[in-house]
């Protein structure tokens, strides 16, 4: 079933550079800045990453394809307990917050956030950060003469 899960060397690359364009990079110190960042200021942080040994974690690319092959999966053996498994709300959940013994089923910027191994509640802070230094990098280097005078305004 892993193999199921794997895409093409072109487009794993092409999912990477995209990462590091959103700015979905992960820096030791920048997710500990964050951790404590959200819990100081009232938040609720998720410890996903910290406890992936002990939870029970499955990364999904897309659910409709999912049950399309569970459909054709039970027209073939014609077991009808199996449709209903991906369903069972005992036994899977998307909620990162409330586990439990549940397997935890990350999909979308969730997913995204656990394969570049940062928490689900650093993601957006992540993002931002990067986005802001890149354009105060930009700014340093290129001050806003230099568009005027490149422009001939």
């Amino acid at each position: 079933m892993m193999g199921v899960s794997a895409v093409p060397p072109i487009a794993a690359a092409w999912a990477q550079n995209f990462q590091w364009t959103m700015g979905i990079i992960n820096a030791k110190f920048m997710q500990d800045i964050f951790f404590w960042y959200v819990q100081s200021t009232g938040g609720t942080v998720t410890s996903i990453i910290a406890n992936k040994s002990n939870l029970s974690i499955s990364v999904q690319r897309v659910v409709k394809h999912v049950r399309t092959l569970m459909k054709r999966a039970i027209s073939v053996s014609s077991s009808s307990g199996l449709l209903n498994a991906l369903s069972d709300s005992s036994l899977y959940t998307t909620d990162e917050r409330n586990v439990g013994s549940k397997t935890l089923i990350l999909r979308g910027i969730q997913r995204v956030s656990y394969l570049a191994g940062i928490e689900i509640s650093n993601f957006f802070l992540t993002g931002i950060t990067f986005f802001l230094f890149i354009g105060f990098i930009f700014q340093y280097l290129f001050p806003t003469n230099y568009f005027i005078m490149y422009l001939g305004i």
